[in-house]
């Protein structure tokens, strides 16, 4: 749902918007993750520097010393930690973003074609029931603006990565001709959270297309692999 986080466009899942303990939202392009946080208004907030490459890595950011060493390779970030920001940065890959209300704790996710097939949704979930207790059945799951099915072509490669762990086939890959399929990764990650027990009125889903709307999203297909990019984040307010 597009809304406004003080004066800057963003977009919020009804689902995470009822806690008042929690910030989220996934940005619109051109927007950076500090802009979005110094607008909030989060008190000393902490934003880890991080690079995403398109694994299963799954961090767990603890005390604030944490995040004052180096980048933190990885592409999924949970916290109990008030202040912390997790966050990820997308031009079509999915951003999933995480809160556990029973046990106050907050993820986020970014998965493209080889996070998928990694299943690092599966990864965070798992990380977070062993650090902080989470129930997949309390646990809040927001998938944001992703390249959409219809506008998102992969070849075999893609194919035998998702037959590997077991998402192939699957509705949400589509045979277009000989070596082409259509791959809905959205749809892929919503039947992983389905399978790790999360309940279907849990889950929010952005039908935004980052490929057919470039007014508000960059998308490295359609752009051409132009540099550009959108944040999505979850953090728990201070106390």
């Amino acid at each position: 749902m597009l809304t406004q986080l003080a004066s800057l466009p963003i977009i919020q899942a009804p689902q995470l918007q009822k806690f008042d303990w929690l910030l989220h939202g996934f940005g619109l392009k051109d927007i950076s993750i500090e802009n979005y946080i110094c607008e909030a208004g989060l008190k000393n907030p902490i934003i880890p520097k991080t690079h995403q490459p398109h694994g299963n890595t799954v961090h767990v950011l603890g005390p604030r010393s944490m995040v004052h060493g180096p980048v933190l390779e990885g592409d999924a970030f949970v916290t109990k930690e008030p202040g912390m920001v997790c966050w990820v940065r997308t031009a079509d890959c999915l951003p999933i973003l995480l809160a556990d209300p029973k046990n106050k704790a907050v993820g986020a996710v970014h998965s493209g074609w080889k996070g998928t097939a990694g299943q690092v949704v599966l990864e965070t979930i798992a990380a977070m029931k062993k650090s902080f207790g989470t129930d997949p059945k309390d646990l809040i799951a927001a998938l944001g603006p992703a390249i959409g099915g219809r506008c998102y072509q992969v070849g075999v490669d893609v194919v035998e990565a998702f037959k590997k762990t077991g998402l192939c086939p699957g509705p949400w890959m589509e045979e277009v001709d000989r070596g082409h399929w259509y791959l809905d990764i959205a749809f892929a990650n919503l039947h992983l959270l389905k399978t790790a027990g999360l309940r279907k009125e849990n889950t929010y889903l952005s039908l935004a297309c980052t490929s057919c709307d470039l007014e508000k999203f960059h998308s490295f297909r359609e752009e051409k692999g132009k540099k550009g990019e959108q944040v999505s984040f979850v953090a728990m307010l201070s106390s």
